[in-house]
């Protein structure tokens, strides 16, 4: 019976001891968690590729579960999806592309599901029966006919380079099938960085906001990658103070744009303090169909006829006008075409209005032709009801979004701006450890007091089982 106590208690101990191992990891991550903690009031640095006219769209990484993800970066939509492992385009059985990686909830540490809601109001369409439940399936339509089909998942996610990271517990879309553009752009999925009353899911910057960084972000965009910044502005990237204006409505990202011209002149057809939307995700400067013939009576009445591809005789093929058309310009020929500057009223207080002066280098994209570089049309018609200014107009600005202040800035970029997305956003101690995970103050301390009683007990278990031995020890006398 004495040596079954032992044994019982010497079991114990081992247990005891193996959790106080544990603590030792748990402070670690602790101390992991605490990193970031400092961390999440800084601004995290995303490297970005792309551009407007090389793949028409900015991308950067970002990595949740320990995978890295490609994705493209869009203002104009406010959701974070990625493909599932058995994501496939919709009404085929052809693989969603991917670059990176396939993001697999079942294998998060740290993975949630939202719970499932079909009624008025919620952002479920359906319940999807996924990893041993009933999930929550959204879907999200997009103006350029594509659309994410996918289950609801909320996961850490990881953004940044160096030291320059943050994270936060993020809600987005694991799709299981996509369809349109989506399915073909050479990226794993897409990061929305709207307002989260567009979408269906509570947006990612919102979740950093959460998390303690601050409401803003700014791109600085090249016209061959560039820079997102989360949390802040990096006033190296800009060669200027910013401008600023105001966001007359937040769900996009909608100012009022208070002028058009092509070399001094106005552009009639546009009304004054038209709503528009700056969207990086769009890769053109496109204008509804109506205000866009105005602007191109104004610029053909502003240009020489002589200049290649004019298209004066009102013809859209074959001419400048026809955005699937390149065309080969030296510098001294494109510096002939008119300058087009768009106006924007100031926030208060601020004095002077907002203005972009776009030379023909700027709205004329620079892209890859059979017979080497040459020029593309950035401006276009479209069937909107508002102005959208994409990728064409942003490029080469360093573009502030200040969702705390209400107001969008502008100011000119610097090379600074000119990081690769070779880099990885990964801190060097973030391999997969989930930094939720670890002991928590109180279970640390009650393992500790467990310990030390266990520990006093089995020592005086031990005493009282030796001298119980001692004095039932036989006295055999002298011989």
């Amino acid at each position: 019976m004495q040596q079954k106590a032992i044994i019982v208690c010497l079991l114990l101990l081992i247990q005891a001891l193996a959790a106080l191992s544990q603590i030792q990891i748990g402070l670690e991550r602790r101390r992991i968690t605490s990193e970031f903690l400092q961390r999440r009031k800084r601004d995290a640095i995303l490297p970005l590729g792309g551009g407007a006219a090389s793949v028409g769209m900015y991308f950067t990484q970002i990595t949740i579960g320990g995978t890295v993800f490609r994705v493209a970066v869009d203002t104009g939509s406010s959701n974070l999806y990625l493909s599932l492992p058995d994501c496939k385009v919709q009404g085929t059985d052809i693989p969603c592309p991917v670059i990176s990686g396939r993001y697999d909830p079942t294998k998060s540490r740290n993975v949630t599901y939202p719970a499932c809601s079909t009624g008025s109001g919620s952002a479920c369409v359906s319940c999807k029966d996924y990893a041993g439940g009933s999930r929550c399936a959204i879907e999200t339509l997009y103006g350029d006919g594509s659309a994410a089909y996918a289950i609801a998942v909320r996961d850490t996610v990881f953004v940044g380079s160096g030291s320059k990271t943050a994270w936060a517990n993020a809600n987005f879309g694991a799709m299981y099938a996509t369809a349109g553009p989506f399915a073909t752009d050479q990226t794993d999925g897409l990061l929305g960085l709207a307002y989260s009353n567009l979408g269906n899911l509570p947006g990612l910057i919102d979740a950093f906001v959460a998390n303690g960084q601050p409401d803003i972000f700014s791109m600085c965009l090249n016209e061959q990658g560039g820079a997102l910044v989360i949390g802040g502005v990096n006033t190296a990237y800009q060669t200027t103070s910013p401008l600023y204006t105001a966001i007359i409505e937040q769900l996009y990202y909608s100012v009022s744009l208070g002028s058009v011209s092509v070399a001094g002149t106005a552009v009639s057809g546009i009304p004054n303090n038209a709503k528009v939307m700056v969207d990086t995700g769009t890769t053109l400067f496109l204008l509804p169909r109506s205000q866009y013939a105005s602007f191109k009576s104004t610029y053909l009445s502003k240009a020489d006829c002589n200049l290649p591809g004019m298209g004066c005789d009102g013809a859209k093929e074959n001419s400048i006008w026809d955005t699937s058309v390149c065309w080969y310009l030296n510098a001294q020929t494109l510096a002939r075409y008119p300058t087009v500057t768009l106006t924007f009223p100031a926030v208060a207080g601020q004095g002077q209005p907002v203005t972009l002066t776009l030379s023909p280098s700027h709205y004329f994209l620079l892209v890859d032709g059979d017979k080497g570089p040459c020029r593309v049309m950035g401006i276009d018609e479209g069937d909107i009801t508002n102005p959208i200014i994409g990728a064409t107009i942003l490029q080469n600005y360093n573009v502030i979004f200040d969702r705390a202040n209400r107001r969008v800035g502008f100011a000119p970029v610097s090379t600074a701006c000119n990081l690769d997305i070779a880099f990885v956003p990964q801190p060097p101690f973030y391999r997969g450890l989930p930094i939720t995970q670890g002991l928590s103050p109180t279970a640390v301390t009650l393992i500790v007091v467990f310990a030390i009683i266990l520990f006093l007990a089995c020592a005086g278990i031990a005493f009282f089982i030796i001298m119980r031995a001692r004095r039932n020890r036989p006295n055999l006398g002298p011989m």
